[in-house]
């Protein structure tokens, strides 16, 4: 359902985008149905029904994870550095060591 909705904005923004993304998307969906057993799905606070739908799987090593999105599903949002939002240095400092070590 979700693709419908990226083509149909797609079609209203960048026209010339359309027929790339039903070609990628072909291959990919494919993909997902052949390992539908190995993600893991979630969606996004509202729960939208027709939002996107974020798909977890795990590396070969069955450690390392990555999710998977559809890129042309995807919105810009700007991300504000800690130390620029005001949080002060004492939280930017805590962000930047390792969490592990």
């Amino acid at each position: 359902m979700h693709l419908y909705r990226i083509k149909a904005k797609l079609e209203e923004i960048n026209p010339d985008q359309v027929k790339p993304l039903h070609g990628r998307s072909t291959g990919d969906q494919k993909k997902i149905m052949d390992n539908m057993k190995n993600f893991q799905f979630f969606t996004g606070e509202s729960m939208n029904p027709e939002g996107m739908v974020g798909l977890l799987d795990f590396r070969e090593d069955g450690i390392t994870p990555f999710m998977t999105f559809f890129k042309d599903g995807l919105e810009i949002e700007k991300c504000v550095s800690p130390t620029r939002s005001g949080l002060g240095d004492d939280v930017a400092s805590f962000l930047d060591k390792p969490a592990f070590g």
